[in-house]
């Protein structure tokens, strides 16, 4: 078996085992948490956070930047925002909030 093989097989097993986690009990369990993590967060400091990081993604988006690269400096960006803005929010909600951001910013492109 090709490494490249070896390496397509790894990432669709991988994934598909991930959205079958998402999809069932496990989903469940990820959207209760993050439900109580907003919560604790705040409604008004998760609309600022969300605001804060679809600017942050339309900045970084005209970048040559790798989408990881992106990922990484945006999620560094919020930490630093929610920080100085006395928001409570865990590294958890500070990627749900970017990943939302992310695909709001790519709906708006459609």
């Amino acid at each position: 078996m090709k490494i490249k093989d070896w390496f397509v097989s790894l990432w669709t097993r991988t994934t598909g085992a991930l959205q079958r986690f998402f999809e069932g009990p496990g989903g469940v369990m990820v959207r209760k948490a993050l439900g109580n993590a907003i919560n604790v967060a705040g409604t008004v400091g998760i609309t600022m956070l969300l605001d804060v990081a679809r600017a942050k993604v339309i900045d970084l988006d005209t970048t040559q930047m790798t989408n990881d690269s992106k990922r990484l400096q945006a999620l560094d960006y919020l930490k630093v925002y929610a920080a100085e803005n006395g928001i409570e929010a865990g590294e958890s909600v500070l990627r749900y909030v970017l990943e939302s951001a992310v695909q709001a910013v790519k709906g708006e492109d459609l």
